[in-house]
């Protein structure tokens, strides 16, 4: 006789086969990009936009190089922001680019 199991919520499979496709921390980067208008309000995402993250460390163009350099002084707080976001410290560092 087989004995049945009982069904898995969707939410365990799906984190389940992230976790076994090794997919878990390209996801939480693509979350690091996706949230950056979340993070830093409407007013500075309509100037500046994340590019990219790689190995931790977040690239955002900015519209000017008067922005790239006010946010690069905001870069520590920036960063703590995004990661309590997140939940965990997937961002280390922020280069700013125009």
């Amino acid at each position: 006789m087989r004995r049945e199991r009982e069904p898995m919520p969707i939410k365990e499979v799906l984190a389940q086969t992230i976790s076994r496709l090794g997919l878990k921390k390209g996801l939480q980067d693509n979350r690091a990009v996706d949230c950056w208008e979340a993070v830093v309000g409407e007013k500075v995402a309509a100037k500046s936009y994340p590019l990219k993250i790689t190995a931790g460390v977040l690239y955002i163009k900015t519209e000017s190089p008067v922005w790239s350099q006010q946010l690069s002084l905001m870069a520590e707080e920036l960063k703590q922001k995004m990661n309590e976001h997140l939940g965990q410290a997937t961002v280390k560092q922020i280069r700013f680019r125009s």
